[in-house]
């Protein structure tokens, strides 16, 4: 099971912050099996190679309107539940 945690803050998160968040819930390594920072940047570019065949999507974008996130992939999906 993948957790989607999206930072939807202004100004963004430092990249100090990220980097500190990514690395505290890495370590809780009996609940959490990884952990990918995706910036809004590549976030974007996901989106643009899964929505490739409909470009009008993004014709009208003027700025990237996606928050950066965290994927975290748990050891257990049934944790979450508990």
């Amino acid at each position: 099971m993948q957790i989607n945690v999206f930072f939807k803050t202004d100004p963004d998160p430092t990249p100090d912050q990220m980097t500190a968040l990514e690395t505290e819930i890495g370590s809780w390594t009996d609940q959490v099996e990884s952990v990918t920072f995706i910036s809004k940047e590549e976030g974007l570019e996901e989106m643009r190679e899964t929505y490739k065949d409909r470009p009008e999507i993004f014709e009208n974008l003027t700025r990237n309107p996606l928050p950066n996130k965290l994927v975290v992939a748990l050891v257990d999906p049934c944790w979450w539940t508990r």
